[in-house]
This record gives structure tokens, sequence and C-alpha cells, in this order.
């Protein structure tokens, strides 16, 4: 999300700087940053250097991603994506050629949405979101965007193939724009996030142990120095 938005961050790569750097000579870049941590806990040492870069770049993101004004006449773009547990969306507005977010959306499947197949919940992230959004969209020309590549052919299809709440969707979708368009999961950055809303723990451990044991350290050798007999 940082890197899809780096365009609105000054200084983007010197911030990230010091984060790179720690996970320099881990070649697999598909792993996570908690995989990469359990697979590697000896080699890997998280540092203040570390947690400072890191939260300058919550910060930054904080910043770029402050909604902006929207701009009458302004090509729209809706960027839509769907997780196992949660669907999420942004609508965009092309300013100067970027994208700037002038909405976010995200909301939690119920139990019954979680077992939908995945095209299905797709498609239930571009209908949620257009009726979230729909005040904003009505009378306007807007592309979707989407990492799920049958939903591009959606209004093309037999309706007879379809089931009745697949219908339903598509009606509604259908008031609004038809033009749905894929793209790539590794550009769908910031829906991809939306969709995730659940908080993963595992990326506390080894991370911040490590770091919270490197400060109780620090203390203890700060405190045990002032209580040596030579200093006192």
């Amino acid at each position: 999300m940082f890197n899809f938005y780096r365009c609105f961050i000054p200084k983007a790569a010197h911030i990230l700087a010091p984060i790179v750097q720690f996970l320099e000579g881990h070649t697999n870049k598909k792993k996570s940053l908690s995989s990469v941590c359990k697979s590697s806990e000896q080699q890997l040492k998280w540092n203040e250097n570390s947690e400072q870069a890191f939260i300058a770049a919550k910060n930054a993101i904080a910043v770029a991603t402050l909604l902006r004004h929207p701009i009458p006449g302004a090509k729209l773009s809706l960027w839509v994506d769907a997780a196992d547990v949660a669907i999420g969306g942004t609508l965009s507005q092309l300013s100067q050629g970027k994208w700037e977010p002038i909405a976010f959306f995200s909301m939690k499947l119920n139990k019954s949405q979680q077992k939908w197949p995945t095209y299905d919940r797709k498609l239930f992230s571009i209908y949620s979101a257009i009726r979230k959004f729909k005040h904003m969209l009505e009378g306007r020309n807007f592309s979707i965007y989407t990492d799920q590549n049958p939903l591009i052919y959606a209004f093309k299809q037999n309706p007879n193939k379809c089931s009745p709440r697949q219908l339903r969707h598509l009606d509604l979708i259908s008031q609004y724009s038809t033009d749905i368009r894929h793209v790539q999961g590794s550009q769908n950055i910031v829906a991809d996030a939306l969709s995730r809303i659940e908080v993963d723990f595992i990326t506390k451990s080894p991370i911040l142990k490590n770091l919270q044991e490197h400060r109780r350290i620090q203390i203890f050798k700060t405190s045990s120095t002032l209580m040596h007999p030579l200093y006192n």
C-alpha cells in the first residue's frame, strides 16, 4: 500500500531504506514478513532504526491517503477486492495523471457470505462498493477494477447460467457501469489491504519481542552502570 501511494510521499525511498536493508538477502518476495521472521528468527534483528522507519512509513501513508475533495468531471475508478472474511474498495479520481482517493470502503462478511465462491465474493464487493458510493457515482462514467478475470465477462454470459443472487447483483451494477476491467492482484494493493481487516497477531512475534528484549537489556545496562560502586 505504501508503494501504491509513494508518488504522494516525499522521500519515500529514504523513509523505507532501513526496512529495505533489514529485509535484504531474502530472495523469496512472496513470503510475508511474519513467515520470514519465523524461518529466519536468528538472522533478522529488528532494531530501533527499523522501528522508527516503520512508524514513519505509517505516518506517511496516513498523510498520503487523506481523502481529496471530489473534482467535478474528473475521471473516476472503483477498485475492489474480496478476501476470505471481508471485502474492500476505494473510489479514486484522476488528477494530474495520478489516482487520488476520495473514499474508502471495508466490510466484514457474515458467516454465510464467507462460504461463497471467490467469484461471488468478488462480485459482491463491486455490488457493495457501488451501493456505498452511489451518491458519488450516479450520472458519472467510471471503470471498475478487479483481479477476478472472469468478472470482465459478467455482462456477456448467458443469464441462465447465473444464480438469482448473481443476477440481482449484476442488475444493480449495470445501472451504474458495465465497464469492468481486470487488474493484476499486485496492482490492486489498496483494495486488497481494505479487504483484510483482521489483525494478524503473529506479526508481533518475534519482531516486537526482539525489540522489547533489546530495550530491556539497554535499561538493565544503564541501571547497572549507574549503581556500580565505581560511579557512586
